[in-house]
């Protein structure tokens, strides 16, 4: 990333960055402020840009602690009740390689990929050490990796379809899940959902896409936020759609 980012776009998200802590200090008004100003002025790169520079800069996900703590309770209920009799478990965006670890200690064979350099080290050293060499590969970001071994069911790696920008882009994202996968195999997709429509959000869109409009710059959606990089949180609704429209049933 750094070779090609210029010194401009350096600046502008290293300022998005220095920013992220207004948003949980200020009042709706002005939170929606801040977010829906740098919404507008980032271009998708610098997006992108922010993305990598906040998982370089977070050491949380490259910790011993954070990826030994196994599964979530709601991850390994969904795990219990839907991959049983899974034998290979595909996990995209696997981050440093908790989940893959958790599932291989479970008893699955699984295999993680992810986008990030700096993770994907990290995960290769850190599962190696633990006898599970090989288990992490470099993919390409916002796609579903090309793998070499067909799973029978997909773990979703946490948060990691909330950072996918763009609603084609997600749907893609699924569709090549739906391509690789068995029928009827399982897909456990993790996101952040609100259950209503948001007047913050709502609104935050509005000032975005005014200022995108001035540059020429393709609509963001209700629902994209920086905390501090660029998410999308769901309503119900949304996921349904985008979940049916790659060639999944939601359950």
């Amino acid at each position: 990333m750094g070779a090609t980012e210029g010194p401009t776009r350096r600046a502008a998200v290293s300022a998005a960055l220095a920013s992220e802590r207004l948003p949980g200090l200020l009042a709706g008004a002005a939170r929606l402020l801040v977010n829906g100003f740098w919404l507008g002025v980032l271009s998708d790169e610098s997006l992108r840009a922010l993305d990598e520079r906040y998982y370089a800069r977070t050491d949380l996900y490259r910790t011993e602690e954070w990826n030994q703590r196994g599964l979530f309770e709601w991850e390994e209920r969904l795990v219990h009740e839907h991959l049983t009799g899974c034998a290979t478990v595909v996990v995209p965006a696997a981050g440093g390689g908790r989940e893959v670890l958790a599932l291989v200690e479970a008893g699955f064979d699984a295999v993680g990929y992810e986008s990030h350099p700096g993770l994907v080290a990290f995960g290769q050293s850190f599962l190696a050490a633990r006898g599970h060499d090989g288990r992490i590969s470099q993919s390409v970001r916002d796609e579903f990796p090309s793998i070499e071994r067909p799973g029978d069911g997909v773990l979703v790696g946490w948060g990691a379809y909330s950072l996918i920008h763009g609603r084609d882009r997600r749907i893609g994202f699924l569709a090549g899940a739906r391509r690789v996968l068995p029928v009827g195999a399982p897909l456990l997709l993790s996101f952040f959902d609100r259950t209503a429509e948001s007047r913050e959000l709502s609104r935050t869109a509005t000032l975005a896409n005014a200022l995108r409009r001035l540059r020429g710059r393709r609509p963001l959606e209700v629902g994209d936020t920086l905390a501090p990089n660029l998410g999308h949180v769901f309503t119900r609704t949304q996921i349904i759609g985008q979940v049916e429209a790659a060639g999944f049933d939601l359950v």
